[in-house]
């Protein structure tokens, strides 16, 4: 959490401080989108933790989503960022393809 500590700090619970900021916020932002809510959900209402193998999981989550969540993080060929979906569901495409719009 060093590019944006008062956002961090703010939002992030003090394990998720830890991890790289942006790609906390990207976890974040899919598990927001995976409920429908976006920016109605609080990014402090839900932590995100990772196991061993550096696999992120949802360790708190809001009562109205009881449903167990699934994270699947695609790294991007080009260069060290990174695309993460968050779904109900554990099955994932195993990669991603650009296509031109």
């Amino acid at each position: 959490g060093k590019e944006r500590p008062g956002i961090a700090v703010r939002y992030f619970s003090p394990e998720e401080q830890k991890a790289d900021f942006y790609r906390m916020w990207v976890l974040k932002e899919s598990f927001m989108k995976a409920t429908r809510m976006g920016s109605n959900l609080a990014l402090n209402a839900f932590e995100i933790a990772f196991s061993e193998e550096d696999i992120p999981y949802l360790i708190r989550q809001p009562e109205a989503f009881p449903k167990k969540y699934y994270y699947k993080e695609y790294k991007m060929k080009e260069s060290e960022y990174r695309i993460a979906v968050c779904a109900d569901r554990d099955t994932f495409a195993e990669e991603i393809k650009k296509i031109k719009l």
